[in-house]
C-alpha cells in the first residue's frame, strides 16, 4: 500500500488529516445544511407575515406605504410584489402600472399562480416567489391573493461566504492540529523508535549486551522495556544454541567418525533408493574414490548392477513395511569383478512425524567365512571318504575316526576314542620301524609308506599310508592326521601281476627272436615293393608318354577339322565324334595315372587358404557348356566367406569330379545346388546336390570302388568309374572326408569336409558374387609379324603346330627335327619364340634350353615346353629348369593360342 511508504510519524500526521477533515467535513455540510434551512425558513416565514400584514383588512394605509413595508420587511429590495383582491384586479403592487388591472391579463403572471391553494413557495433560478390565500375570518373564504417575488442571489451569496469561511477555518484548524501533532510525535516517539532500531541493529550485528535506554514508563517505553527483555533472553538462547551447536557438531563429528571407522559398511538411500551418502570403506567397496561420486547413484549404475533388482526390492519391503530387517545374506560383486558374500542389514529412516524417507543399511564382506564354511564343507565330505582317515591329539591319542576307518578296522569310534593307534599294530614291523616313522614325521611334518595293521577280528592287512602333523601358528603341533587305503587287492594283483610278468619276460624273449625273423624277412619284402613300385613308376611315365604323343596328334587335327568350314555337317559330327573318343581317352589316361600316384604316395599338395567361391567359379565355367548341353541348372548359396585349408589344383578337381557326375547322372531339366555348411569353429562341408534317380543305399558302400560304376557303364553315360576313388584319396590327403547321402528317386548329396581356414575367410566377405567368366576364344592377332621357332622330331606333331599356326598370319613358323638345327636356327634367326620338345633321341630338351640360355642374344627369348611328360614332378623339374611355360600334349588349341599371344605380345613390349 501507498501509505506503507511513509515514516511512522508522516503516516500518523496523514490519519490526523484524513481523520480532521473527515469529522470537519460532515460536521461543516451539517451546519452549512441546517444554516441555509435555517435562511429559508426565515424569509419564508417573513414573506408569509409580510403578505397577511399587507392584505389585512385592517391595515389602511396608502400603496406607498405598504411598499416601504414590503422593504423593511423584506430586508432587501424585492424584483415583484403585489395583491389582487376579490375580483380579480391588482389592489397592491411595487409596479405602478399593474395597480387596478386584472392579474389574469397581466403577461409575466403564471395562471397557475392564482389557482394555488392556500400558500405555496415557488423557487426559481434566482428568485423565490411566495403566493398567499387570505381568507375571511368568517366565512373562510379567499379575500385576497398577495404575490411576493424576492431575489435569492445575496441569499446565496451569504450562503457562499459562510461555508467558504467555514471551510477556511476548519483547514487552518488542522493544519495547525497536525503541526501540532507531529511535533509531539516526534518528541514523544520517533526520536525514542529510532533509538530502539540503533538499539536493535546493534543487536543485529551480534551486540547482544546493547540495550535501549528508558525515558518514560508510558506504553512505548514499557515496549522497549519488553525488547530490552526480549534482546537479554534472545542473547542467552544464541549463547544456548552456540553452545549446543558446538555439542552438536561434536556429536555430529564423533558420529561421522564412527561411521567412517566402523568395522562395517554404512549407506542410507532416498525413497527412490538413490544413494544419499555412505562411508569411506562402503565408496571403496563401490570402486569411488570419495563418497560424493556415490550421491544420486542407484544399485544399476554400481559394480554389483547383476544383483540390483533384488538389492531394490529389499529395500522397497524395508520402506513399505517400516521394520527392519537384519542380518541376512546376500551375494555382491565387487568394484575389481569379484564374487563376494554381505551380511547386510536394513533399516528404515523416519522423518520427526515417524514417516518413511528413506533406508539405511550396513553389512560385512563375510567372503572368507563362506569359504571357510564351503571349505569346512568339502572336508567335511572328504573325510567321509573311502580312505580311513583318523585324527589325534599331540599325545597320539585318537579323537576323531570316519565311518571308512572303522569298517576297515571292524572298530567303532566309541572303542577308539582315546586309544593309541598302537591299538591296531600287527606286529610286522619293528621298533627301527616306528622310530624311523616318528623322525620323519616330527622333522618334515610328514610321512608315507606301507603299515601292516590288525583289524579287531585279527585280519592282518596292508594299507597306503600318509601321516601329518598340523601345527598352529606357535609352531607347536596341536593333532596328527593319518590317511589309510587299504591295499589288500593292489598287493594280491602286484603278485598275481609278477608272476604273469615272468611268464611275460619268457614269452617276450621268444617273440623278440621271431619279430627279428619276421623283419628280416619284411625290410627284403619292402626292398622288392619298393622295386616294383619304381619300375610302376617308370612304367606309368612312360605310358604316359607314349600315349600322349599320338593323343596329341588326335586331339590336335580334331580340334583343328572342327573349325574348318569346308567340311560337311556329318564330316563335323565325326570329328566331333573324334574329338568326344579323345578326350575321354586322354581322361581315362589321366584318372589311371592320378590312381597310380595316389596309391604309390607320389602325389604331392600344397595346402594353403583356397577361396571356396572362386575355385566353383573356375569349375562352373568349364561346365556351363556340360550343363546346358544336359538343360541342368546350376544354383549356389552364398559361398563368398567360406575358406578352407586344402590344395587349390586338386580341390579343382574333386570340384569338377563331383559336379560332372552331377551333371551327367541327373534327370533331363535337373538341377544342381553347391552350398556350404559350418560344422563348429574348425571344419566346413562342400555340398553338391543333384535331382538325379538316387543310388539305392545297398549300393552306396561300393561307390568309391576303382573301375566300379554301379552298372552305369551299361547306359549310354561316359565315365571310367575311378574319379570318386581318387576322389577320395585326395580329400583324405587333405586332411578331409567325402561323404554321400541319396534317396532314390529324389536324389543324390555328395559332400567334402575340409579344414576351415578362419584367419582368411574376412578377406572374401565382400567378393563379388558374379562367377568368373572365361574367355575361351582365341586372342585376338595381334597384326605384328613374330617368328616362332618349333624344336621337335615327331612330324605329327610338327604337322599339328604347323596347321594351327598357319591360320595366325602374322606369325612366322620355324621348323626344326633335330635339336642341334634347332639351336642353330635360334642363334642365326633371334625368333621371338621357341616351342621345344622335350624328349629328342640325340639331345634332351633340357639340354637345349641350357645352350639357349648361355647364348647372349637368346637369354630373355621365352621358351615354352612342348611334350607328353605329364607327370607332376616332369612339369616341376620344367618350370625349375628355366621354361617360360610347360604344355601337355595333347595340346588344348585355345591354350595353345593363349599362351602364344601373352608371350608373343610381351616379347614385344
Amino acid at each position: 500500500m501507498i501509505i506503507q511508504r511513509f515514516g511512522l510519524i508522516a503516516r500518523i500526521a496523514l490519519l490526523v488529516v484524513l481523520v480532521e477533515v473527515s469529522a470537519f467535513g460532515m460536521l461543516g455540510w451539517f451546519y452549512i445544511n441546517q444554516f441555509s434551512q435555517y435562511i429559508d425558513e426565515r424569509i419564508h416565514s417573513r414573506l408569509q407575515v409580510m403578505g397577511q400584514m399587507i392584505a389585512s383588512q385592517d391595515l389602511q394605509i396608502s400603496v406607498i406605504s405598504q411598499q416601504s413595508i414590503v422593504n423593511d420587511l423584506l430586508g432587501a429590495p424585492y424584483l415583484n410584489g403585489m395583491v389582487i383582491g376579490g375580483n380579480g384586479r391588482v389592489i397592491v403592487s411595487t409596479r405602478s402600472t399593474d395597480l387596478g388591472r386584472l392579474a389574469s391579463s397581466l403577461p409575466d403572471l403564471k395562471p397557475q399562480l392564482l389557482s394555488a391553494e392556500d400558500t405555496l413557495f415557488i423557487h426559481g433560478d434566482n428568485t423565490l416567489t411566495a403566493v398567499m390565500k387570505i381568507r375571511d375570518t368568517q366565512g373562510g373564504k379567499p379575500v385576497y391573493t398577495t404575490l411576493l417575488t424576492i431575489s435569492t442571489d445575496e441569499h446565496k451569496r451569504l450562503k457562499h461566504d459562510i461555508a467558504l469561511r467555514g471551510l477556511l477555518g476548519s483547514l487552518l484548524f488542522i493544519l495547525l492540529s497536525t503541526t501540532g501533532i507531529v511535533f509531539i510525535a516526534q518528541r514523544l516517539i520517533t526520536r525514542r523508535v529510532n533509538t530502539s532500531l540503533n538499539v536493535l541493529k546493534q543487536v543485529e550485528e551480534g551486540d547482544m549486551d546493547a540495550r535501549i535506554p528508558l525515558s518514560a514508563n508510558d506504553e512505548l517505553g514499557r515496549l522497549q522495556l519488553g525488547i530490552n527483555t526480549m534482546t537479554g533472553k534472545l542473547g542467552s538462547l544464541i549463547n544456548q544454541h552456540r553452545s549446543n551447536a558446538a555439542e552438536l557438531q561434536t556429536q555430529k563429528d564423533l558420529l561421522t567418525s564412527i561411521i567412517q571407522h566402523a568395522p562395517m559398511r554404512v549407506f542410507w538411500k532416498d525413497r527412490q533408493s538413490r544413494y544419499l551418502g555412505g562411508n569411506s570403506q562402503f565408496a571403496k567397496d563401490a570402486g569411488m574414490r570419495s563418497v560424493d561420486e556415490l550421491l544420486g547413484k542407484t544399485d544399476y549404475e554400481m559394480s554389483w548392477s547383476e544383483h540390483a533388482e533384488l538389492y531394490r526390492a529389499d529395500d522397497q519391503t524395508v520402506m513399505a513395511s517400516a521394520s527392519a530387517k537384519l542380518d541376512f545374506e546376500e551375494p555382491s560383486t565387487a568394484a575389481d569383478g569379484s564374487q563376494i558374500w554381505l551380511s547386510t542389514s536394513k533399516v528404515p529412516l523416519l522423518d520427526k512425524d515417524n514417516q518413511v524417507v528413506g533406508m539405511l543399511g550396513i553389512y560385512t564382506d563375510i567372503t572368507s567365512r563362506k569359504l571357510a564354511e564351503e571349505q569346512q564343507r568339502i572336508a567335511s565330505v572328504a573325510f567321509e571318504t573311502y580312505e580311513a582317515i583318523m585324527i589325534t591329539d599331540a599325545d597320539a591319542n585318537i579323537i576323531r575316526v570316519n565311518n571308512a576307518f572303522q569298517n576297515i578296522t571292524g572298530y567303532c569310534e566309541a572303542e577308539l576314542l582315546g586309544k593309541n593307534p598302537r591299538l591296531l599294530a600287527s606286529g610286522r614291523h619293528n621298533k627301527s620301524f616306528y622310530e624311523d616313522m616318528w623322525q620323519s614325521i616330527l622333522t618334515t611334518d610328514s610321512w608315507n609308506g606301507v603299515l601292516w595293521d590288525k583289524a579287531k577280528n585279527g585280519h592282518i592287512y596292508p594299507t597306503e599310508t600318509t601321516i601329518s602333523a598340523v601345527r598352529n601358528n606357535q609352531g607347536e603341533t596341536t593333532h596328527f592326521i593319518a590317511v589309510s587305503t587299504d591295499i589288500s587287492e593292489r598287493i594280491a594283483h602286484e603278485t598275481e601281476r609278477q608272476l604273469r610278468e615272468d611268464e611275460l619276460y619268457q614269452h617276450r624273449e621268444n617273440l623278440e627272436k621271431l619279430v627279428q625273423t619276421r623283419t628280416s624277412e619284411l625290410s627284403e619284402a619292402l626292398d622288392a615293393a619298393e622295386a616294383a613300385n619304381q619300375a610302376k613308376s617308370e612304367f606309368l611315365s612312360s605310358m604316359s608318354h607314349e600315349l600322349r604323343t599320338p593323343m596329341n596328334a588326335i586331339l590336335g587335327f580334331s580340334q583343328l577339322m572342327i573349325h574348318d568350314d569346308t567340311l560337311t555337317t556329318i564330316q563335323k559330327a565325326d570329328v566331333q565324334e573324334i574329338l568326344d573318343a579323345g578326350n575321354h581317352l586322354l581322361k581315362l589316361i589321366n584318372e589311371v595315372l592320378d590312381l597310380a600316384k595316389v596309391e604309390s604316395g607320389h602325389i604331392t599338395l600344397s595346402l594353403e587358404p583356397v577361396a571356396v567361391f572362386d575355385v566353383v567359379s573356375e569349375c562352373l565355367s568349364l561346365l556351363d557348356p556340360m550343363a546346358d548341353m544336359h538343360g541342368i541348372t546350376i544354383t549356389h548359396a552364398d559361398l563368398t566367406s567360406a575358406v578352407v585349408h586344402a590344395d587349390r589344383t586338386r580341390l579343382k578337381q574333386v570340384l569338377l569330379n563331383l559336379l560332372s557326375n552331377a551333371i551327367k547322372y541327373n534327370r533331363k531339366a535337373g538341377t544342381v545346388n553347391i552350398e556350404v555348411q559350418h560344422q563348429g569353429d574348425e571344419r566346413l562341408l562342400i555340398l553338391v546336390t543333384d535331382t538325379g534317380p538316387g543310388i539305392p543305399a545297398h549300393q552306396l558302400k561300393e561307390l568309391f570302388q576303382p573301375f566300379n560304376r554301379l552298372a552305369a557303364e551299361k547306359s549310354h553315360i561316359e565315365g571310367t568309374g575311378i574319379g570318386l576313388s581318387i576322389t577320395r584319396s585326395i580329400v583324405e590327403l587333405m586332411n578331409g572326408s567325402v561323404q554321400v547321402k541319396s534317396e532314390v528317386g529324389t536324389g543324390t548329396t555328395f559332400w567334402v569336409e575340409l579344414p576351415r581356414d578362419r584367419i582368411t575367410e574376412h578377406a572374401y566377405t565382400d567378393h563379388n558374387p558374379e562367377y568368373a567368366i572365361i574367355n575361351n576364344a582365341v586372342s585376338a592377332i595381334n597384326q605384328t609379324q613374330h617368328t616362332v621357332l618349333y624344336i621337335e622330331d615327331n612330324p605329327s606333331n610338327l604337322n599339328l603346330v604347323s596347321e594351327i599356326l598357319e591360320r595366325r598370319k602374322h606369325i612366322q613358323l620355324l621348323i626344326a627335327q633335330t635339336a642341334e638345327l634347332g639351336i642353330q636356327l635360334a642363334v642365326t634367326q633371334c625368333p621371338d619364340l621357341i616351342l621345344l620338345d622335350i624328349n629328342m633321341p640325340d639331345m634332351d630338351g633340357y639340354q637345349v634350353l641350357e645352350i639357349i640360355k648361355s647364348e647372349a642374344t637368346l637369354n630373355t627369348t621365352p621358351v615354352v615346353a612342348i611334350t607328353a611328360n605329364a607327370m607332376p614332378r616332369d612339369i616341376e623339374r620344367g618350370m625349375a629348369s628355366g621354361f617360360t611355360d610347360y604344355l601337355t600334349k595333347p595340346l588344348d588349341v585355345i591354350q595353345f593360342n593363349t599362351v602364344l599371344d601373352e608371350l608373343l605380345d610381351s616379347s614385344k613390349k
